[in-house]
C-alpha cells in the first residue's frame, strides 16, 4: 500500500518542473511544521482541510511535497487578501 501512496504522489507531480522525490511524513512532522498538535491535524483529516494527509490502513501520514504546496497556496491567498484589504481602505 505505501508502494501505491508513494506512486500515486508522484503521479500527482509529474507536472512539477522539479522532479525530486516526495517523503511520507507522520502527523508528529506535519503537526510540527504547521506549529499545531497531532490531534488538530486529525481533525482538521477528517473535515478535509488538509488534503495532503492520506490514510493508510489505521494511521495518517502526509505527502511533504503536498503540505509545501498547501502552505505555499495558504500564504498567497493571505497576501492577496491583505493586499485587496489595503486596497478597499484608499
Amino acid at each position: 500500500l505505501l508502494r501505491f501512496v508513494a506512486h500515486a504522489l508522484q503521479e500527482c507531480q509529474a507536472g512539477d518542473s522539479k522532479r525530486s522525490a516526495d517523503r511520507l511524513l507522520s502527523l508528529k512532522e506535519i503537526a510540527d511544521r504547521l506549529g499545531c498538535s497531532v490531534q488538530t491535524v486529525t481533525k482538521g483529516f477528517r473535515c478535509g482541510r488538509y488534503p495532503f494527509v492520506l490514510k493508510d490502513g489505521g494511521r495518517l501520514i502526509g505527502s511533504e511535497k503536498g503540505l509545501e504546496r498547501w502552505i505555499e497556496t495558504r500564504t498567497k491567498q493571505a497576501a492577496f487578501a491583505a493586499s485587496s484589504a489595503r486596497g478597499s481602505l484608499r
